[in-house]
């Protein structure tokens, strides 16, 4: 996953849980200018902390893996949504 899909992923999630980036800019500490730069692939870095926070607060969390030559399901469901 790439920074730019991370960011769709992001605003994917805000909008499952019914956040509007202004809302989500005040639980987070987070500008919305910076929430929406990220969720566009207009910003340039938002930094792994402040990643880290908008992901427990949309009940995720970052987590790593071995990188793999095979797309995961989530990734061909994505694919296949585009």
């Amino acid at each position: 996953m790439d920074y730019e899909e991370l960011g769709k992923r992001i605003a994917q999630l805000r909008k499952q849980a019914g956040y509007s980036q202004t809302t989500l800019a005040q639980y987070s500490g987070i500008s919305r200018a910076t929430i929406a730069g990220f969720e566009t692939g207009r910003a340039t870095d938002l930094g792994t902390r402040k990643l880290i926070k908008l992901l427990a607060i949309l009940g995720h969390e970052l987590s790593i893996r071995e990188a793999s030559p095979r797309p995961t399901f989530e990734e061909i469901l994505s694919a296949q949504s585009d």
